[in-house]
């Protein structure tokens, strides 16, 4: 899984949370940017599975970002049958989340 975001102040989009630590800070690839531009989920089919990239929107209806999330391939199915229409988590994340800002706030270790 990843989320990413273009930080304020910055031109390019980069992944600022993931599952796997090697990805944080890696400029935005082809999905995420699809999903951004077009405000439609990316569906990209992998040897193993799907990847699904969604764009993200703040309580307001803004773009703030994407969420990308990797599926493992269940036996017969295609592309038409992926996990984008199965999936809520940006639905679940962006009625959590009050602002673009929000993901770049500093975290406190109270």
């Amino acid at each position: 899984m990843e989320l990413s975001a273009t930080p304020a102040g910055h031109k390019r989009c980069v992944t600022i949370a993931a599952t796997e630590p090697k990805d944080l800070r890696e400029k935005c690839d082809q999905d995420e940017a699809a999903a951004m531009k077009t405000e439609e989920s990316f569906v990209e089919q992998e040897p193993e599975g799907f990847d699904v990239t969604a764009p993200l929107h703040d309580l307001t209806g803004k773009l703030v970002g994407a969420l990308g999330i990797d599926f493992k391939q269940q036996t017969g199915t295609d592309e038409s049958q992926s996990p984008q229409t199965h999936s809520s988590a940006p639905k679940e994340l962006e009625q959590q989340k009050p602002s673009k800002a929000f993901f770049f706030q500093s975290v406190s270790a109270d």
